[in-house]
């Protein structure tokens, strides 16, 4: 009698905790349920960024757990419920030393849940609430990375155009000529490079000027342009977009370069946001500081009305459009959702895994040594997002040592003559 109420005791602990998780699914993944509770309130929009490539990893970690139970329900043999067992905790032991590959099997793990857990109802004619929310949670998860959960389908055309996104903010002239090795090794079409500095814009001509005779780089009198456009392919225009917001400084630019792909003018638009991290960091130390949130909301807001001036300018802009750069914003963030509702995200529609391209960097910072090795990317902030006139066919983030963002390459073939709404 003892064991049974312990036991009921735990279930029920187990059901109240997926119920909770599945709420707190819904306020971080979707923006629309969280600015209803919240408003605009930056703290909890940013908090949410934090943990929107986070949250699953409970999730993931007690998946191979509620198998493992069902399993031993199902089979009456000791032999194969203990091989299966025992299987399933070395692959899942193996597996999680590294995030990224820990995410890629989330889809095996769920297909096995899947279909012990049917053999579980028909065997015992009875649905389990301790599996029951747990589904539920499962699902939520599905919904949230959809297509990032499963392995990319082989590809048969080639790719007409390969494009690189990369946040270039390095640590040192090592890593500046690692990034140009890395750049030559694989020769994307475009490169869409971020956060560089006047001299860095000048090493990048000298060192890749053979391999991209054709770029377009920043204009000083814009006031803190730090993007830069190298192409392999004739660009037939080019200017800076100026960001003027309501906040004076700093006044981000953006490239606008057009290029000319299977016969169709392909409009390139390369950004990087204004970011308030900082400014939330400094909050969440001081909260009692009015100055600091002021400081804080008008980091927010100035991010949010240069995303709008983006978009308001891509939709004056008629044929093929790529927009790249780093946002700063996550995937469950509202400038995030303002460009999905238009254009493709390249890596949520062709890309396996998380995706993550900042973080490591910023949180080894302020680790001890020998604590730093359990540091990984937790944020997708730099995106490609390509106009339906594109069929993307592949997307991968790759990763470069010591770096703070990670650079994402995209594939992509164009329709000929065909501009899709």
């Amino acid at each position: 009698m003892y064991i049974d109420k312990r036991l009921f005791t735990v279930i029920h602990c187990a059901s109240m905790y997926w119920i909770f998780y599945i709420f707190l699914q819904l306020f971080v993944w979707n923006s629309q349920i969280r600015e209803f509770f919240v408003r605009s309130h930056p703290v909890f929009h940013m908090g949410a960024g934090a943990l929107s490539d986070v949250i699953w990893l409970p999730l993931s970690i007690a998946l191979p757990i509620y198998l493992i139970i069902l399993i031993r329900n199902i089979f009456a043999q000791l032999i194969l419920r203990e091989g299966i067992s025992f299987i399933i905790v070395i692959v899942c032991a193996a597996s999680i030393i590294n995030i990224n590959f820990w995410f890629r099997i989330q889809f095996l793990l769920i297909c096995l849940f899947v279909l012990f857990w049917a053999i579980h109802i028909y065997t015992s004619g009875r649905i389990s609430l301790r599996f029951l929310f747990f589904s539920f949670a499962i699902l939520g998860m599905i919904l949230h990375y959809k297509a990032q959960l499963l392995p990319p389908l082989a590809r048969t055309e080639p790719h007409k155009l390969s494009v690189m996104s990369f946040n270039f903010n390095t640590r040192s002239a090592y890593d500046d000529e690692r990034t140009i090795q890395f750049i030559r090794y694989r020769i994307p079409d475009v490169v869409f490079l971020q956060e560089l500095t006047m001299k860095e814009q000048a090493f990048i001509l000298t060192r890749l000027g053979d391999f991209y005779p054709y770029f377009l780089s920043p204009a000083p009198r814009m006031g803190k342009n730090d993007v830069m456009i190298l192409s392999r392919k004739k660009i037939l225009y080019g200017d800076q977009i100026p960001l003027a917001t309501t906040y004076d400084t700093p006044l981000h630019a953006v490239n606008h370069a057009v290029i000319q792909l299977e016969g169709q003018q392909v409009h390139l638009l390369n950004c990087h946001l204004h970011h308030a991290y900082k400014q939330l960091s400094a909050y969440l130390a001081a909260p009692d500081s009015l100055v600091l949130y002021e400081a804080l909301l008008r980091a927010y807001n100035q991010q949010q009305e240069e995303a709008s001036l983006l978009f308001e300018y891509a939709s004056t802009l008629s044929g093929p459009i790529i927009i790249a750069g780093d946002f700063n914003d996550t995937p469950n963030g509202s400038i995030y959702a303002l460009f999905n509702k238009k254009y493709q995200n390249a890596f949520a529609v062709a890309g396996w895994g998380l995706g993550t391209t900042f973080g490591e960097w910023s949180i080894q910072s302020v680790l001890p040594h020998f604590m730093r090795g359990i540091a990984f990317d937790i944020f997708r902030i730099d995106h490609l997002f390509f106009s339906n006139d594109f069929n993307i066919q592949r997307a991968r983030v790759e990763k470069i040592a010591a770096f703070d963002h990670q650079p994402q390459i995209v594939q992509v073939t164009l329709e000929k003559g065909v501009t899709k709404p």
